[in-house]
């Protein structure tokens, strides 16, 4: 079967197609090669997810076999520290080995963030000559996947109060009374 030929208004059409596509074709080679290093990266970062993986999986059996060899665990291990070691990776390492952290923040953004939160009409407790509490309940502090019992502590000195955040982690889920936590912590 023979073609006829293509008409000059359908030939300029697809010219002009042509010379479209033509301009498009570095721009769609860039984005060609942005993706193919984004591809990469991804495949990269895939890696390096795995082998986190594998290692936090090793952790994991070695304590579960340090739990099985254990005949007489103590049902509570209290762990009292600086807020300086209180940074969630910190945290998360004590958790996991069955300590109970007991500390403050490691600085003052939890308890500016846990500020920016409080219902206005909030309301509290006095536990001390010139401090009082706020209860928060469960908390998840940057870096630390397990749910920690935080509390807003303020403090009046001079003319103005000073803030500052208790943390605080019980895997039997008892949780002390406001006052009764300040005073042993303190």
């Amino acid at each position: 079967m023979l073609q006829s030929p293509i008409s000059r208004p359908k030939a300029a059409i697809f010219k002009k197609q042509l010379t479209g596509w033509q301009k498009r074709l570095p721009r769609l080679e860039i984005q060609l090669a942005t993706c193919q290093q984004v591809a990469s990266k991804h495949q990269q970062q895939l890696l390096e997810q795995q082998t986190t993986l594998t290692a936090l999986l090793a952790w994991r059996a070695k304590l579960e076999t340090d739990n099985l060899s254990n005949p007489n665990p103590p049902p509570y291990v209290e762990a009292r520290m600086d807020a300086g070691f209180a940074a969630g990776h910190n945290l998360t390492w004590l958790l996991e080995l069955g300590y109970c952290p007991n500390t403050k923040a490691p600085n003052g953004h939890t308890a500016t963030a846990l500020r920016a939160c409080l219902p206005k009409r909030s309301r509290c407790v006095k536990v001390g000559a010139n401090a009082e509490m706020l209860g928060w309940g469960e908390y998840h502090l940057h870096d630390c996947p397990y749910p920690l019992t935080v509390a807003l502590e303020r403090f009046w000195v001079r003319h103005a109060y000073k803030y500052a955040a208790l943390i605080h982690y019980r895997d039997d889920d008892f949780c002390p009374t406001l006052p009764v936590w300040f005073q042993h912590y303190n």
